[in-house]
């Protein structure tokens, strides 16, 4: 399978894709590379290592989007510390897969195709 490749995302890709880029430090920017750091390691435990790349620069589009939806959801979770959100008098779980994550890894997981 060919795929669009991309550089591996980094903490400015993170700021950019939640739009925060306006009130970035050197502190946050840090912050933003350890969250895709993490996000990368918990994709990657996900993808057959076989069907990356041959260069370690290259990353597959569909992954690199998974690692920042990932990255997202781990920066969300600083409101968010035991997986509930609330409004007001509503409150909710958080679902623990997310759906577009799923969909950019279909075809780079571990897991036989159909």
């Amino acid at each position: 399978m060919t795929s669009p490749v991309t550089a591996w995302p980094s903490g400015q890709h993170l700021v950019e894709w939640v739009g925060g880029a306006g009130a970035l430090t050197d502190t946050s920017l840090v912050l933003a590379d350890d969250l895709v750091a993490d996000a990368t390691a918990i994709i990657l435990d996900r993808v057959d290592p076989d069907k990356l790349p041959a260069a370690s620069t290259d990353c597959p589009r569909q992954v690199a989007r998974a690692i920042i939806l990932e990255a997202a959801r781990l920066l969300s979770r600083r409101d968010s510390s035991h997986g509930l959100v609330s409004f007001g008098d509503f409150a909710a779980r958080l679902a623990n897969v997310d759906v577009d994550i799923e969909a950019c890894l279909r075809h780079w997981g571990t897991d036989p195709e159909p």
